[in-house]
């Protein structure tokens, strides 16, 4: 079960998981949404929230995530940049995705994510 708890510079999410009947994990990440020259919708903020906080599965050890959204030339026209920053004990993951639409950067950015979290988890 996934609970969000709105707050006014991030969202919170908190993730919990039944590993027995007595046994119960919380994990924390917090997801801070800048959008650059434009306000985001709440539908583009539920979009963010929604496919960033799956990351908290791959890993459970993340922090925070930083997502930057901006066009390159300033205003609300194509191409869509997205740059998610993961702050994560020890080192952090960085990923800038271009894309038509903001949708498709923040999805193109957060499977790049996943990618390098299950690979670095499968080293270990």
């Amino acid at each position: 079960m996934i609970l969000i708890a709105n707050l006014p510079s991030f969202q919170l999410f908190h993730k919990t998981i039944n590993f027995s009947s007595k046994h119960v994990r919380i994990f924390y990440m917090k997801i801070k949404l800048q959008s650059l020259h434009f306000k985001a919708s709440p539908h583009l903020k539920n979009f963010v929230n929604e496919k960033v906080g799956k990351l908290a599965t791959v890993n459970d050890k993340i922090i925070s995530a930083d997502v930057t959204l901006f066009s390159e030339d300033g205003n609300n026209t194509n191409p869509a940049n997205c740059e998610i920053r993961l702050v994560i004990p020890g080192h952090d993951d960085f990923v800038k995705k271009k894309a038509e639409s903001f949708e498709a950067a923040i999805a193109d950015a957060v499977d790049a994510l996943q990618k390098i979290l299950r690979r670095k988890k499968d080293k270990k």
